[in-house]
């Protein structure tokens, strides 16, 4: 186990648990000390960890020369606390703790008790169609039934229902609907394999009448995953319209059946984010506005759920300023997003971070605010997961040195120019497909005069040009509208505003813009 991982568990607890989990250990003394409040209290003092700090407020030759073990243990000990005090426990925890308590009143001799806990939970599982659930409590229903010496087969009916081909039938169509729905998110996320059989599947199991199916889906787990399913699909095939059809019907489920959201947060937050997205692509931006408001009034029991939802909104909201050309306002929730992330306690992913930065970056790079820019572009390169969003991370680098470039800053491209050469020295095995074009442009930038220059940058922006569409690769937008506004006396900006208004019919099919990572 290691002692970051310790670390890191420990600032995730907030106030309450840290005082439940003291009370805990204060309950369980031995000579007066608890070790695992020792170590607890010890890291818990630290913002980063330090080997040498711990020693000093431990200040036990004996403890510290078993640390590992403490360690493991203690870590083993704060996730059993929280397991066993999570205030408001996930459908999945209840069913679970409802079954464990059947049993034990089974193996008791107490049937009529456990019956009537197995009957609480069977409704609950089915309410959600939780046929994995079902099944489990049917075994255990089945492998009690002989020890309640009954005469009749009607107190078995329950665990048989759930054994008939019909139920079967169900359990699978619902495991083959979640590894669909997995298969079209993880392929919309990083674009790896190929959805045509994927989306193919999807139809072989609902019929062909898709759109049909979306008119009478009813509120369940499993219907809920179809339309999304159904959802992304059509995004992925470019029609828009039946995306927001899915995503409409969905919401309609949400809203009539609040207790889902609270049960299926994690999808319910990505249905969001999916159905905002929508909205932007059709063009419905009063709607858009409208749900972003009644988002922010949803409310969580789940501390991570809660932190999760608040980091899509202001995600969408950062894409929704930059596509609408609102610049200030999008910068505007910078200190928004930078309290977030440093409250979050290391718990919103580095994609996401990467992110954020990135779109608040490339807001201050539109405005022509390029110093501010590069600040947030450091921060990336400053994080510690470097190996997520490569390409975000490799690109950076080059996109430094065009801000440098457009910062008037000889200094600064020489010194990068330098710093790729022993790069380059070191037997680089890739090179990024915008590297050539803002090298040479750094280069041309540092022994021409401004009116020579102007003709470099004229030939950099055919270069990047035909390098792909806008879009195509992270890096290509933010460098043709950069070359293109200066060309025109613009900032990029001012550019990527003339481009989409006289391009907003292809972007809405194609969802052209700055490269909001």
């Amino acid at each position: 186990m290691k002692v970051q991982e310790l670390h890191q568990l420990i600032l995730t607890l907030d106030d309450r648990e840290k005082r439940l989990y003291r009370r805990q250990c204060g309950q369980q003394l031995r000579g007066g000390k608890n070790n695992y409040l020792v170590l607890f209290n010890a890291m818990e003092s630290m913002e980063a960890f330090d080997a040498a700090t711990l020693a000093k407020k431990v200040d036990d030759e004996l403890f510290m020369n078993h640390l590992p073990t403490h360690i493991s243990r203690l870590f083993l000990h704060i996730v059993e606390f929280l397991r066993q005090n999570e205030a408001f426990p996930a459908l999945e925890v209840v069913l679970n703790n409802m079954g464990e308590r059947a049993s034990i009143m089974y193996e008791r001799g107490l049937f009529a008790s456990a019956r009537k806990e197995l009957k609480k939970a069977q409704t609950l599982a089915k309410k959600h169609a939780n046929y994995h659930q079902l099944l489990r409590l049917a075994d255990l229903e089945r492998s009690f039934f002989f020890l309640e010496n009954v005469k009749s087969k009607e107190s078995s009916k329950d665990a048989c229902k759930f054994r008939d081909l019909d139920f079967v039938a169900s359990l699978v169509q619902q495991l083959e609907i979640k590894q669909i729905h997995f298969d079209l998110k993880f392929y919309s996320q990083t674009r790896i394999g190929d959805p045509e059989p994927i989306k193919q599947k999807l139809i072989e199991i609902l019929g062909e009448s898709l759109k049909q199916h979306i008119h009478i889906a009813q509120t369940s787990s499993t219907n809920l995953l179809v339309l999304d399913a159904i959802g992304m699909a059509a995004q992925l095939d470019g029609n828009f319209d039946k995306a927001y059809e899915a995503y409409t019907r969905m919401d309609a489920l949400w809203v009539s059946n609040p207790d889902y959201i609270v049960e299926n947060a994690m999808l319910y937050i990505s249905f969001i984010t999916k159905f905002l997205n929508a909205c932007l692509v059709r063009g419905r931006h009063e709607e858009f506005r409208s749900l972003l408001a009644n988002l922010k009034t949803v409310r969580f029991s789940n501390e991570m759920h809660a932190l999760l939802l608040r980091e899509a909104l202001l995600y969408l909201e950062l894409i929704f300023c930059l596509n609408r050309f609102d610049y200030d306002r999008g910068l505007a929730l910078g200190p928004e997003i930078d309290e977030m992330i440093r409250a979050s306690k290391g718990r919103i992913s580095g994609s996401r971070t990467i992110t954020l930065y990135f779109n608040l970056g490339s807001l201050h790079f539109l405005k022509a605010d390029y110093r501010k820019a590069n600040r947030y572009f450091t921060q990336i390169l400053n994080l510690p997961f470097q190996g997520i969003r490569r390409d975000v991370i490799e690109f950076l680098p080059f996109f430094q040195l065009l801000l440098f470039i457009a910062m008037d800053d000889h200094q600064l491209v020489a010194a990068r120019l330098r710093a790729r050469t022993r790069a380059d020295s070191s037997d680089r095995q890739q090179v990024h497909p915008l590297e050539p074009a803002i090298t040479s442009l750094a280069k041309s930038f540092l022994r021409e005069t401004p009116k020579e220059f102007k003709g470099s940058i004229a030939l950099f922006r055919d270069t990047i040009q035909s390098l792909g569409d806008i879009g195509a690769t992270v890096g290509i937008g933010e460098c043709t509208f950069w070359a293109e506004g200066t060309l025109r006396g613009k900032s990029p900006g001012e550019y990527f505003k003339d481009y989409s208004m006289g391009h907003r019919q292809e972007a809405a099919q194609s969802m052209e813009g700055p490269k909001a990572v």
